[in-house]
C-alpha cells in the first residue's frame, strides 16, 4: 500500500488527495470532488443574497443531476455509483464517484461536462446518444449561431423545484423535535445560517433562468479532491486534468471571496452587553430559585460562567414530544485532549443511557457523546420525549453532576476496573479496519472536510489512550471539561395544542378534556419534582442566561470558530 500523495495539477492549484490501496488487486476506486466558487459581490454582508445565491446553485446542480441520472442509464458506465448535488454551505458543490477503476475516469469526465454545461454531455458522447436515442443528448450541445447553447430540461427543472419545495414545506410543518433541535443550535451557533423560510421564499421566486449559473459560477473556483483505490497517480493526475478542463476554471480562488464557515466562541461572549439587552436569568421558578440560594454551593456560581439557555416551542402540532439539549463546548482541542473527550464520551455514554431510559424510563431518545461542529469540540447530552424540557434538563443536571461536581464523585462512578474497561472496548473499536475502498475514503473524507488532514487518526488515538494516565485524565474531566461554556436548548410539546383544538363530536371532546388534565397533572408533578432540593451537588445548573434571540448571540461574541467552506 502505497504513502499519500499530495499533489498540484495544473495551473489551477487544486488539492487532490490519493490513497492507493490495491488489497486483493480489486480494481474498485471512489473519487470525491468538492468544488466551492466564489461569492457574488455583496453577498458576504447581505443574508437575503447569500441565500439566493445558495439556493440558485443547488437548484441547478439537482437540476443538472436529474438530467444525467437519466442520460448515463447505459452499458458504457453500468455497475457505477455517482452522486452529485450542493453542498451544506453557499456555492458548494459535492461529487462522488464509486467502481471500477477503468470506467470511473470516464464517469467523472461525463459528470464535470455535464455540470458546467448544463446536464449536455461531451461532444464525443453526443453522436452515439443520438443514434441510441437516449434523452438529454445530442441537441443540446449543438451550436446555435456559431456558439453551442446549452439549456436545462424543463420537465427536470419542474421536478426538482417541486421536490425541494415539499421537502422544505415539511420540513417547516413536520419536522420532530430532534431536527428542530439541531436547527436551533445552528441559529445559535453556526454562520452563515440559511432559515426555511428564507429558503422557501427564494424557491418560490427562482425561474428557469438557473440555467444562467454556470456562465460566471466557475470564473473562479477551487475543487478539493480525494481518490482511495486501484490507481496510479498519474492516472489520477489525468482526471483531475480532464475534470478541471470541463468545468472552465479561469483562475485560482480568491480566499477572501470564499462563504464562511464559522461556529460562535461562547467563551468570548459579552455577558454584560448580552445580559443589558434584555436577557436574564431563566428557567427558575423564585421559590425554586430562592431555595438553591440558601445553599452553600449557589455561592460558588461565578457570574461570570457562560450559561446560556434558549427556549421555544415545538412547531409540529402532531407531535407530542420535547428536548432538552446540552451542549459543552470546548473549543478546538489537540491530540491528547481528543482522545481522552472520546473516553470520557465512551464512559458516560451507557451510563447515561442506562439511568435515563432504562431505569426512569423517561423518554424515548436518550444518548450523550462526543461531538463537533467543524473545528469546535464538544459534548452533547440529549434527551427527546413526552415530559417537559425543564424536568428532562433537571435529569441530566443530576446525572451529569454526578461526574463533573467532585473528584470523589467521579472516582465512585469510574472505578479502575471501569475505566480500564472501557479504554480497552474504545480500543478495541477505533482498531476496526473499513471493509472496503468505499468506507476508507468516508473516513479520510471526514479528516478533509474538517482540515485536520489527520489520515492516520484511529492509531494516533490508540497510541494516546496507551499512555493516558487516570490522574490525568481524570484531571481533564474535572478542570477542562467543565470550565467551558454550556448552551442549553429547550424545546416544549405545545400543551394546550389538544385543548385548543376544535372537537367536532363528543368523543374528541372527552379525549381533549383527558390530554388537557393529563398536561395538568404532568406539570404539577415536574415542578413539585424541580422544588426538590439538591444535596451534594455543584449546582452547575444555577444562573442561566436567557437568550430569547438565537441568531442574535453573534453580535456578543468576540471571537469565532472559523474555518474556510
Amino acid at each position: 500500500m502505497e504513502p499519500w500523495h499530495h499533489f498540484r495539477a495544473l495551473r489551477r492549484k487544486p488539492q487532490i488527495y490519493l490513497k492507493r490501496n490495491d488489497m486483493f488487486l480489486l480494481p474498485k476506486l471512489s473519487a470525491r470532488l468538492c468544488i466551492k466558487t466564489s461569492l457574488p459581490s455583496g453577498a458576504s454582508a447581505k443574508q437575503d443574497i447569500l441565500t439566493e445565491f445558495y439556493m440558485r446553485v443547488w437548484v441547478y446542480v439537482q437540476t443538472v443531476a436529474e438530467m444525467v441520472y437519466e442520460a448515463l442509464y447505459d452499458a458504457e458506465v453500468a455497475g457505477l455509483y455517482f452522486l452529485l448535488n450542493g453542498g451544506d454551505w453557499p456555492g458548494e458543490i459535492c461529487l462522488l464517484a464509486q467502481g471500477f477503476s477503468d470506467k470511473l475516469p470516464l464517469l467523472v469526465d461525463k459528470l464535470t461536462f455535464a455540470l458546467s454545461h448544463s446536464g449536455a454531455m461531451p461532444p464525443a458522447c453526443e453522436a452515439s446518444e443520438e443514434c441510441s436515442g437516449s434523452p438529454g443528448g445530442a441537441t443540446k450541445g449543438r451550436p446555435t449561431n456559431g456558439e453551442p447553447k446549452f439549456r436545462l430540461d424543463r420537465r427536470a427543472f419542474d421536478v426538482i423545484k417541486e421536490n425541494l419545495h415539499r421537502k422544505i414545506s415539511n420540513s417547516m410543518l413536520c419536522r420532530t423535535v430532534s431536527q428542530q433541535a439541531a436547527t436551533l443550535r445552528g441559529e445559535t451557533l453556526e454562520i452563515p445560517c440559511l432559515s426555511y423560510e428564507d429558503l422557501l421564499r427564494v424557491l418560490e421566486q427562482t425561474t428557469l433562468d438557473v440555467q444562467e449559473v454556470p456562465k460566471t459560477l466557475f470564473e473562479r473556483a477551487c475543487v478539493e479532491g480525494l481518490v482511495v483505490g486501484n490507481i496510479s497517480s498519474a492516472e489520477v493526475c489525468v482526471m483531475v486534468e480532464m475534470a478541471l478542463k470541463n468545468l472552465n476554471i479561469e483562475t485560482t480562488l480568491d480566499s477572501n471571496s470564499v462563504p464562511e464557515k464559522a461556529v460562535v466562541d461562547l467563551a468570548s461572549l459579552d455577558l454584560a452587553r448580552l445580559r443589558s439587552s434584555g436577557s436574564g436569568v431563566a428557567g427558575l421558578d423564585e421559590e425554586r430559585e430562592a431555595m438553591q440560594c440558601r445553599t452553600l454551593v449557589c455561592e460558588e456560581v461565578k457570574a461570570s460562567e457562560v450559561k446560556l439557555k434558549t427556549r421555544s416551542e415545538n412547531s409540529n402540532t402532531q407531535d407530542r414530544n420535547s428536548v432538552a439539549f446540552l451542549r459543552f463546548q470546548l473549543g478546538n482541542l489537540e491530540d491528547r485532549e481528543r482522545s481522552m473527550l472520546s473516553l470520557f464520551s465512551h464512559c458516560i455514554s451507557q451510563a447515561f443511557f442506562d439511568d435515563l431510559r432504562t431505569q426512569q424510563q423517561l423518554d424515548y431518545v436518550v444518548h450523550a457523546h462526543r461531538s463537533f461542529q467543524l473545528r469546535s469540540q464538544g459534548m452533547h447530552f440529549f434527551v427527546a420525549g413526552s415530559t417537559f424540557s425543564d424536568l428532562m434538563t433537571l435529569r441530566i443536571g443530576r446525572l451529569v453532576e454526578k461526574y463533573l461536581s467532585s473528584e470523589q464523585g467521579l472516582h465512585a462512578g469510574l472505578p479502575d476496573a471501569l475505566c480500564e474497561k472501557h479504554r480497552s472496548a474504545l480500543v478495541s473499536e477505533l482498531r476496526v479496519r473499513p471493509q472496503n475502498a468505499f468506507e476508507e475514503a468516508q473516513r479520510y473524507a471526514r479528516e478533509i472536510s474538517t482540515w485536520y488532514f489527520m489520515f492516520n487518526r484511529h492509531d494516533r488515538t490508540i497510541a494516546e489512550l496507551s499512555r493516558l494516565e487516570k490522574n490525568e485524565f481524570f484531571h481533564f474531566i474535572l478542570h477542562r471539561l467543565r470550565p467551558p461554556p454550556v448552551l442549553l436548548l429547550c424545546i416544549d410539546r405545545q400543551a394546550a395544542a389538544a385543548p385548543r383544538a376544535i372537537a367536532t363530536c363528543e368523543g374528541h371532546q372527552e379525549e381533549n378534556s383527558g390530554d388537557a388534565a393529563e398536561t395538568k397533572e404532568m406539570q404539577e408533578a415536574e415542578t413539585q419534582e424541580a422544588k426538590k432540593p439538591q444535596q451534594e451537588t455543584c449546582n452547575l445548573f444555577a444562573g442561566w442566561t436567557d437568550v430569547r434571540a438565537p441568531r442574535e448571540l453573534r453580535k456578543y461574541a468576540a471571537r469565532t470558530s472559523k474555518m474556510l467552506a
